[in-house]
């Protein structure tokens, strides 16, 4: 069952339940692969309009939204832009930050009351180590980023790469890649 910092009213999900369906959806796993997987999810509870990251903290967490709806936006001349929204059964996270583990521009909030279970970029690399089928996993979640909206091209590590293999050139001059970054 999961454990959360806030009382959570009417979950009836496990960490195991979680698990499985990121397994189901991303690489087929043993029941020991599942362990080490489970061992690692944490539970995050978020209040309506309550912030998950902040600009000029640093991602560590990729997060699977279990409940709710949020939101990924930045500012630009004053305004706020919606980068991505994620529902029910899919994955945010802020990837620029989350691997050259430096503080983002982007930002994190729950648009209503939302369950998040983070997956620690740490730890799951540590348990990718010892598991083939968690590395497919870390990896088919990498890819699935490529999905994000073209507009969030910037910080779509992956589509800056596939696009530089393929023409070798980056989309934007290094200097607006700084401000971006």
């Amino acid at each position: 069952i999961l454990y959360f910092k806030r009382p959570m009213a009417n979950i009836s999900i496990t960490s195991r339940d979680v698990a499985r369906e990121l397994a189901r959806r991303y690489s087929t796993m043993t029941h020991e692969e599942l362990d080490l997987l489970e061992s690692i999810l944490v539970p995050l509870k978020y209040g309506k309009n309550e912030m998950i990251l902040r600009e000029g903290e640093t991602c560590t967490n990729i997060y699977w939204v279990v409940k709710g709806l949020v939101r990924q936006f930045y500012f630009k001349n004053g305004k706020e832009v919606t980068e991505y929204m994620a529902t029910e059964s899919s994955i945010v996270m802020c990837i620029e930050s989350l691997f050259l583990e430096q503080p983002t521009h982007l930002q994190i909030k729950a648009i209503e009351p939302s369950v998040l279970i983070a997956l620690p970029k740490a730890d799951l690399e540590a348990v990718a180590m010892k598991s083939v089928n968690i590395q497919i996993l870390y990896r088919k979640i990498l890819e699935e980023s490529a999905n994000y909206p073209k507009r969030s091209y910037y910080c779509n590590l992956f589509l800056q790469y596939d696009y530089f293999e393929k023409t070798g050139e980056m989309h934007f001059t290094p200097p607006v890649q700084t401000i971006y970054a």
